[in-house]
């Protein structure tokens, strides 16, 4: 299944974007910072003014060594297994990208998230209340 809508389908917040009259077609570009990175997890908030939300994504790892070393015999030959001698210790977070964004975009990207998961299975359709809202 596509993230991308077909033109005139679904928008991002299942909202039909044709009427009867015209049409509505979102054209997706690839801007030149366009990447596909792997996200493991996020840190953020409120932005200090209180007025946008940002998360920070990042990927987790093992610390990577800096530096290693592996005996040689007298000929110059390496004779053994390499030690590492310098590096991080624990897990390394490499952030990749912080996102900022108001709370309408906030709120469509809930929704999304939550459409994604009650397809795959992993939440329940969750129960509308009286407002109409989720």
């Amino acid at each position: 299944m596509s993230d991308e809508p077909e033109a005139g389908g679904p928008d991002i917040n299942g909202d039909d974007t044709t009427t009867v009259d015209h049409q509505l077609q979102f054209h997706y570009i690839k801007s030149q910072h366009f990447r596909v990175v792997h996200v493991d997890g996020g840190v953020g908030g409120l932005t200090p003014r209180g007025q946008n939300f940002h998360i920070a994504l990042y990927n987790e790892r093992f610390a990577i060594p800096r530096l290693g070393a592996r005996p040689v015999d007298a000929e110059g030959r390496v004779t053994g297994d390499e030690e590492f001698i310098e590096g991080r210790e624990g897990v390394v977070r490499e952030l990749e990208v912080d996102l900022i964004f108001n709370r309408i975009t906030a709120l469509e990207l809930h929704q999304w998230l939550t459409r994604w998961l009650v397809q795959a299975g992993i939440i329940e359709e969750p129960q509308k209340n009286g407002s109409g809202s989720t």
